[in-house]
């Protein structure tokens, strides 16, 4: 292979990670709670005060490409009362040509009605020592999203709708899974305005849990994300979150050339429930 053919191999391995993120909007938990198909989606403002901590491994066959870590926590920015919602990603330090990258992803937001609103999104390149390296400002009085990529001023981004950095999208995933609806999540990344689209369904699936190895009933999530990905990735991916109050996604299956990249849950808490065993 050539040298440069070499190059942008590395650059898709090494960007998997960033990408394979972005498409968690159906994955995450899988946890030995009694299902309900009747019972209710759990609200924005709960989800966001249960000071919850989840670990994501992330896989492509036998290839552990890395974990995914998030926590949300509450701040103080003005007096007022926002959220942090912080997914810390790092990569397999034995994948070949890769070696170990860190990379931090971290949204301020703020509830309104039954949605969110992201007011700034940052990049933390850890293993480089760079923070931030990239970040996102957004004005919904002008509709318009600032980005940056420090220490220069790059670019304006027009905003027509709500928009989102991305680790945000996990807990909007769990407002809406089960409830037969379209949804479009404008996400700002690498510059630009993607759109991940999602269709939500009531179709259950029984599927085994990467904590306790039990199997689970969930509800199903099709979806297809603007997104340039690895391994060939189509645009395409299925969610599964479980179908109880909790509305956890246990695990995201991701379309690629040769079968599924898989982002799956390996461990949960929550202040709200101590089951997270």
């Amino acid at each position: 292979m050539h040298m440069n053919n070499d190059y942008k191999v590395l650059k898709k391995i090494k960007i998997s990670i960033l990408v394979l993120f972005f498409i968690l909007i159906g994955s995450i938990a899988s946890i030995a709670w009694v299902n309900s198909d009747t019972s209710n989606n759990p609200d924005i403002d709960k989800l966001l005060t249960s000071d919850e901590y989840y670990e994501y491994e992330v896989r492509y066959g036998f290839f552990r490409l890395g974990n995914v870590n998030i926590a949300v926590s509450d701040t103080l920015i003005g007096g007022d009362t926002h959220y942090l919602i912080k997914a810390i990603m790092y990569s397999n330090s034995k994948l070949p040509f890769v070696g170990y990258r860190e990379y931090h992803y971290n949204s301020i937001v703020q509830p309104r009605d039954t949605t969110l609103y992201t007011s700034y999104f940052w990049m933390d390149k850890v293993h480089r020592d760079v923070k931030p390296f990239g970040s996102y400002e957004f004005d919904y009085k002008n509709n318009l999203i600032y980005s940056f990529e420090h220490p220069a001023k790059r670019d304006t981004l027009s905003m027509e709708n709500i928009s989102y950095g991305g680790p945000e999208l996990m807990l909007l995933s769990r407002t809406h899974s089960g409830t037969s609806t379209n949804w479009t999540y404008p996400v700002a990344i690498d510059g630009a305005v993607h759109n991940v689209k999602v269709n939500y369904t009531k179709e259950t699936r029984s599927i085994r849990s990467g904590i306790t190895g039990r199997n689970v009933q969930t509800y199903r999530t099709d979806g297809f994300a603007d997104l340039n990905g690895p391994f060939g990735f189509s645009g395409s991916f299925q969610g599964y979150n479980t179908a109880d109050d909790l509305r956890l996604p246990i695990e995201t299956k991701l379309n690629v050339w040769i079968g599924n990249a898989v982002i799956r849950l390996t461990h949960f808490e929550s202040n709200q429930d101590e089951k997270s065993n």
